[in-house]
């Protein structure tokens, strides 16, 4: 197993119900390609890196189709979902994202 293969694997892309939600979002037209996207990428990296420090781990509810629509962008950008939505959360505290 090569490095992106085990990285998938301990994000859990490989699993069945990982890969039922992706496509049936894209059945459902809930997904969509991402204008500039090594731009974005570049952004959603440095928020989230600027997020690695002084964490505090929480526990959530978040709607299923939300959440769904989160991991389908972070398969389109690249970064995990919980970066993603960690990332997401800190620019709104930020006053950076309404």
């Amino acid at each position: 197993m090569n490095k992106r293969q085990q990285q998938d694997t301990e994000r859990g892309f490989d699993t069945k119900e990982y890969w039922d939600e992706l496509i049936g979002a894209m059945e459902h037209g809930e997904t969509k390609t991402v204008p500039n996207f090594k731009r974005v990428r570049r952004e959603l990296a440095a928020a989230a890196r600027e997020t690695r420090t002084a964490t505090k781990q929480i526990s959530i509810r978040v709607n299923a189709a939300d959440l769904a629509r989160l991991r389908a962008e972070s398969i389109r950008t690249g970064i995990p979902y919980q970066t993603l939505i960690n990332s997401i959360l800190h620019r709104h505290a930020m006053g950076q994202q309404r």
